[in-house]
């Protein structure tokens, strides 16, 4: 029986034009021990969140996450409350 581990980054916020913009996402690891939270780095490319969230989705492929789903979650932003999206992974363990 396979065995998996589940992974969530986000939040995303919803935008304009369908961008993905990441309000300074985190990266949610789901243990057997609870939830362990990483924020990831505010700029990884230079060229702004959109492509941050790219380069952070492509690097957890190569590390062997699968993304498989896509939640909806409420942002409570300067006061006012606003969607946002936690895309969802998993991989195998060995």
């Amino acid at each position: 029986m396979s065995k998996w581990e589940y992974c969530a980054v986000g939040p995303i916020k919803n935008q304009p034009r369908d961008e993905l913009k990441g309000n300074h996402p985190n990266l949610y690891l789901f243990t057997k021990d609870g939830l362990s939270t990483t924020k990831l780095e505010e700029s990884l490319s230079g060229k702004g969140k959109r492509d941050d969230i790219a380069k952070i989705i492509a690097k957890l492929g190569l590390e062997g996450w699968e993304m498989v789903g896509l939640g909806t979650v409420t942002l409570n932003l300067m006061s006012h409350i606003q969607p946002g999206h936690l895309i969802y992974f998993k991989r195998s363990i060995e």
